[in-house]
């Protein structure tokens, strides 16, 4: 999302959100994984990891989605 790449994860969020809304059933995975990544971006860790975790494995973006739910729990546990 370019709302991401150009720093504006609040909007991105915002988009992502809608999109799951209104998008087809194929393409939620990626909108999950592409809202997590917003959230973490916002530092709302909880809510990125519950996100990721919701990717499952014979999603395309499962192996991403693992990265980054590990580099999830990692922030998560900074901030304690």
């Amino acid at each position: 999302n370019c709302q991401d790449e150009v720093g504006r994860p609040e909007d991105a969020e915002q988009c992502f959100r809608r999109a799951l809304e209104y998008g087809a059933d194929k393409d939620l995975d990626a909108i999950r994984f592409n809202l997590a990544n917003s959230l973490l971006d916002q530092e709302r860790c909880a809510e990125a990891i519950e996100l990721y975790r919701q990717v499952p494995s014979e999603s395309d973006v499962f192996a991403k989605a693992q990265r980054n739910l590990a580099l999830a729990l990692r922030a998560s546990q900074d901030e304690t």
